[in-house]
């Protein structure tokens, strides 16, 4: 649980291509420090270029992007920088799906959950599981996952919760939140 307090950051650049139109790059932040109530993130040069090795976006665009941060944004010392323009910062659940990869906040999950379903004045008691897919969302307090066919909500916590696999997230894969 000591990954609690990792942020991630969407950032969106604009930048023209050899036309003159304009094309948004967007791509994660990890590894960020937030300010001023989330409204700044800061990083250094290292993280930056890391992270941008992780997109699949072309040379002369990666060499934009850079550019872009170094051009638009304050550096406070050697090789840091702060950018007051991320569009959404996540924070990081503590927990890990079945492959091992921190879950955030904005994760679009599958998901299995276990529950005890009561039959009244029978005195029966059933197991039931459920499998469906879900988005991770932090409310009231804690990280919840909402289940995309019904709306339920379940505590990432909870012991019933048996199996979560990130498939995407909103801003990447925004697709996977339709069909349900």
């Amino acid at each position: 649980m000591n990954n609690r307090l990792q942020f991630r950051a969407w950032c969106e650049v604009p930048l023209k291509d050899d036309n003159g139109k304009e094309k948004v790059y967007g791509f994660y932040l990890y590894e960020i420090n937030v300010y001023d109530g989330g409204k700044e993130i800061g990083f250094d040069e290292n993280i930056l270029s890391d992270n941008l090795s992780l997109y699949d976006f072309p040379d002369t665009v990666l060499g934009e992007l850079l550019d872009h941060f170094v051009m638009n944004n304050c550096i406070i010392s050697d090789n840091y920088y702060r950018y007051w323009k991320s569009k959404s910062i996540e924070q990081c659940t503590g927990i890990k799906d079945e492959s091992g990869n921190l879950i955030y906040e904005g994760d679009i999950v599958k998901f299995s959950f276990i529950d005890e379903v009561d039959f009244g004045n029978f005195g029966a008691k059933s197991r039931i599981k459920y499998i469906g897919k879900g988005k991770i969302i932090f409310e009231s307090g804690c990280f919840v996952l909402i289940n995309l066919k019904t709306n339920y909500k379940i505590p990432c916590f909870d012991d019933k919760l048996q199996f979560i696999k990130i498939i995407g997230n909103v801003r990447e894969t925004p697709e996977l939140l339709e069909g349900k």
